[in-house]
Formats: C-alpha cells, structure tokens, sequence
C-alpha cells in the first residue's frame, strides 16, 4: 500500500511537470523575431517596409511589442524625410529640366510649356517654384493656371486675384521676347491676349487702371513697328532702284508678317502686289 502511494505521488509530481513545461513552451516569445528583422530593416534603410511593422506583434509580451512599435515609428519618420527629399529632388528637376531651360532657350512650343506649367502645379502646388510656373504659364496664355486658382481657393470673390504689377511683369517678359526677335505683330498681339483674358483675374475695382497700363504698354510696341517698317522701306527702295525685285518684295512679305501693324499692312499687301509685277 505505501508503494502505491509513493508511485501515484511520483506520477502526479511528473504530471504536473509536464504541464508546466509544456505552458512554459507556449509562451515563447515570439516578438524577438519581429525585433531582428526590425533590426536588420532599419540598418538596410528600408523604412517603409519597417514603417510596415506597426501593430504586429504579441501584446502580451509588453516589453519587446513596445520595441516593435518604437521601431515601426522610427521607420516612418525616416521613410517620410526619404520620401519628402526624393520628391523634392525629382519637383526642383521637372522645373529645370521640362519648364524654365526649354522655355529660357524657346527649344517648346507654346502649347507644351502651358501643359507642363499646369502639371508642375497640380503635382507640386506648395513648391517654392509653383509661383514662377504660373507666371511662365500667364506670360503664354494671359490666364493662370486652373490648378493654380484652384490652389488659391477657385473662382470665389476675392481668392484667386492676381495684382496688376505681376500680370504687366507676366505680359512684359513674353512680349520682350518677341520683341527682341523683331517680331513687333506677336508682341503687340500678347497685350492683345492679356487685354482680353487676364482683365478677369483682376479685382473689378483695378481693370480699368489694368486696361489703361496694357493699351499703354500696347502703343509703345505700335511706335517701335512703325520706326521699324520705316526702315523697311528704306531698304526695299534701294533694293528695288538695284532691280532687285524678288529681295524687296520678300522684304515686305517679311514685314508683314512681323512688323507691320494698321494701315502697314495693307501697305505690304500693295507693295507686294506691285512687286511681283517686275519679276513674273
């Protein structure tokens, strides 16, 4: 009877045992692994797959899970200043390389500058040059962007105005353009195009000074073509007394499609049509 007792004590001793390792093998902790790939992600640089990490693990391990998520915030902090610098560099190239140097050297055309102007803006329209993509866009078209408005609060009263100062610098830099190419037509026509579309960007209490300041800009262009086609014909009456024909009347077709504003363009259509009565 004692040896039964004795053995059925052992088995309960060895029983127990067995339970209690066998709960100690389930509370493994299983957040030690997360931790070394956490570890091993951070030291890499990978931090949006580290930012990844955040809310896994094993809570009822506090100690390690609370390192899980101090890393996991690590990572999206670092992966945001990674992300931030990455689309600051790719912003700062788009302007250089598809707006300012192609629009600097006139390498595009009108229509794709305004597209990439209007893209710089929708992508980036906190960026420090966003500002300058849409006066680049005004100069070419006589309006804002749309994404650009949109960015200053849309249409309603008051939000979206542009000063007088910028639309006349704006209208200025693109008609000096042309002027400095000796196409006085084009730039005359850019105070044209801000006359009739930009006058509705304007506070309604400044168009009238804004009209005033383009058709003041506008006639100093319509002076400069006509000292301008002056000269034309000066050089068309020396190369017609050289029977020279073909050159003067190429002169004037050149000029009209240049030079000549008002009354100077019926003047070549005339010139043009006498012309061509010597050399056909």
């Amino acid at each position: 009877m004692g040896l039964m007792v004795v053995f059925l004590l052992v088995a309960g001793v060895v029983v127990l045992g067995f339970a209690v390792l066998g709960k100690d093998a389930k509370r493994v902790d299983t957040n030690l692994a997360i931790l070394q790939n956490a570890e091993a992600l951070e030291k890499s640089g990978s931090f949006e797959a580290l930012a990844a990490l955040e809310g896994q693990g094993d809570k009822t391990f506090p100690d390690t899970f609370r390192k899980i998520q101090f890393a996991a915030a690590r990572g999206k902090k670092n992966f945001e200043i990674v992300r931030s610098d990455r689309d600051k560099a790719e912003s700062d190239d788009f302007f250089k390389v598809q707006i300012h140097s192609p629009h600097e050297s006139g390498s595009t055309d009108s229509a794709a500058m305004v597209l990439r102007c209007d893209e710089f803006i929708r992508r980036w329209p906190n960026h420090e040059r966003a500002e300058d993509a849409n006066f680049i866009r005004m100069s070419l078209t006589g309006e804002p962007s749309p994404q650009w408005t949109a960015a200053k609060g849309g249409n309603a009263p008051g939000k979206a105005f542009i000063s007088i100062t910028t639309l006349c610098e704006a209208a200025e830099t693109e008609a000096g353009r042309r002027l400095a190419a000796g196409r006085f037509v084009q730039a005359c026509g850019v105070y044209d195009m801000f006359l009739t579309r930009a006058v509705a960007t304007v506070s309604p209490e400044s168009q009238e000074k804004f009209k005033a300041d383009m058709a003041k800009k506008k006639k100093y262009i319509t002076d400069k073509a006509k000292d301008a086609f002056d000269k034309v014909e000066e050089k068309a009456m020396v190369l017609e007394d050289r029977k020279q024909y073909q050159e003067a009347e190429d002169l004037y077709r050149e000029a009209r499609e240049n030079i000549a504003l008002g009354e100077n363009v019926k003047r070549c259509d005339e010139e043009i049509g006498r012309l061509q009565g010597f050399h056909r």
